[in-house]
């Protein structure tokens, strides 16, 4: 019973921040437009997802570790927010097309995930596979600074 606790931590965290993340991010778009904007919550989502898996797999205390592991789940949809409302400003016409390869990319990984991790734990123990995941997190927040919500993906479309 006790381990159903542990496992409601990450969907409370994405429960909360999710809506916080579209909340900040349309308040951001608006005052310093839709590149800052989609690019500083995508990143700060990502770098705080990053360090909390990094983090939640390098202590020993469980409750701890949930905390740090839920805070990054809910850091990840925060982010996701703005990776999909980018996907909207770029794509205009073309969004159902985009949404769904951003859509079919994100599962892949998704599928993959649970496969990769325990193969790592096995191999290398669960500390190095939750800083592998951290560290596959925080490579994909610089990223973001080539990314360019207000430019379309096709020329001689308006943003």
């Amino acid at each position: 019973m006790e381990g159903a606790y542990y496992t409601v931590g990450p969907y409370i965290a994405i429960v909360i921040l999710t809506p916080l993340g579209g909340l900040w991010g349309d308040r951001v778009a608006r005052r310093f437009g839709k590149t800052t904007g989609r690019r500083l919550v995508s990143m700060t989502g990502m770098f705080v997802a990053g360090f909390a898996v990094f983090g939640g797999g390098l202590v020993s205390n469980i409750h701890i570790a949930i905390y740090g592991l839920s805070i990054g789940g809910g850091a990840i949809y925060f982010a996701l927010s703005s990776h999909w409302a980018t996907t909207i400003d770029i794509s205009k016409e073309h969004t159902g097309t985009v949404s769904g390869v951003m859509n079919l990319s994100g599962n892949v990984g998704g599928v993959m995930s649970p496969i990769l991790t325990p193969i790592l734990a096995h191999k290398l123990g669960w500390t190095p596979a939750f800083e592998i995941a951290g560290v596959i997190i925080l490579a994909g927040g610089p990223l973001w600074f080539f990314v360019q919500p207000e430019r379309p993906l096709c020329p001689g479309e308006t943003p």
